[in-house]
């Protein structure tokens, strides 16, 4: 995990996965972001995904079909329609393997 977060693959406050971290880590880290851009007058954009159910909400072409009408094209567009189709995920941690999703 510290190879993970010091060549950047991971930022270094995320609490996913990590042992000693938790949702209430996530909440005191985010307070005080917020916390700190209000005494310093900064201005806070947050944004938050559950992509807990993502793969199987998402309706694929539909998808494709707004990357497309944003201007994806040619190898870009095939990449992102090779990774969506027949595409099962599982969480590998430590030794425990989850069921497909």
């Amino acid at each position: 995990m510290i190879t993970a977060i010091k060549n950047n693959i991971i930022v270094p406050n995320q609490s996913g996965f990590r042992e000693q971290h938790s949702s209430e880590s996530v909440v005191v880290s985010i307070a005080d972001d917020l916390l700190s851009a209000i005494y310093n007058g900064s201005y806070v954009l947050a944004v938050f995904v559950d992509f807990k159910r993502a793969f199987e909400t998402v309706d694929i072409e539909i998808l494709l079909k707004k990357l497309e009408n944003i201007g994806l094209r040619n190898k870009a567009l095939n990449w992102f329609r090779s990774y969506m189709s027949n595409r099962v995920q599982r969480v590998l941690y430590k030794n425990c393997v989850s069921e497909i999703f």
